[in-house]
């Protein structure tokens, strides 16, 4: 499990159940090179904790232009909510619709560990919802389980949707 302080002070706990990952941290937290980090890489014969900077540059590096980490976040947060709207099934009632956009959020800002209104305005994708309103569902989307990581298929869906012209 990891406990820790995330972003504007609030105490995010995780907990890890894939077994790969669970045995990569372990041997992480175990590594004994002096540096009081559970991310690290040796640098010039010493040890460095990893920063955001670094993960950042490292992206940026190798995507071929100024990306981040947030894009991850981003792409995340948009297929999650692509999943969770298509869960909810289709809606004719606007006042159903803007329930089920709302609890929508909610999932997403529960696990981005973020408020609704930050996940609604920086992480989700505008189009989902706008779609979702206007033809009262999202009926390209697969109903498949609301989890992260989404599969391919929910991902190229979520992609293809985000791909069609505006209304």
């Amino acid at each position: 499990m990891f406990d820790y302080v995330a972003k504007e002070g609030k105490r995010r706990a995780i907990t890890v159940t894939d077994p790969a990952v669970r045995s990569t941290v372990r041997t992480l937290v175990r590594a004994d090179n002096g540096v009081d980090a559970l991310f690290s890489w040796p640098e010039g014969g010493t040890w460095r904790p990893l920063h955001s900077h670094d993960v950042n540059a490292y992206i940026a590096g190798h995507a071929g232009g100024h990306f981040t980490a947030k894009e991850f976040r981003t792409w995340n947060a948009t297929v999650l909510m692509a999943l969770l709207l298509a869960n909810a099934g289709p809606s004719a009632n606007p006042r159903r619709t803007r329930s089920v956009i709302t609890a929508s959020i909610r999932g997403v800002a529960d696990w981005l560990g973020d408020t609704p209104a930050v996940a609604r305005a920086s992480y989700v994708d505008p189009r989902l919802i706008r779609r979702y309103e206007s033809d009262g569902g999202l009926a390209t989307i697969p109903v498949l389980s609301p989890e992260l990581p989404a599969s391919p298929d929910a991902e190229d869906a979520v992609a293809a949707l985000l791909r069609l012209p505006a209304d």
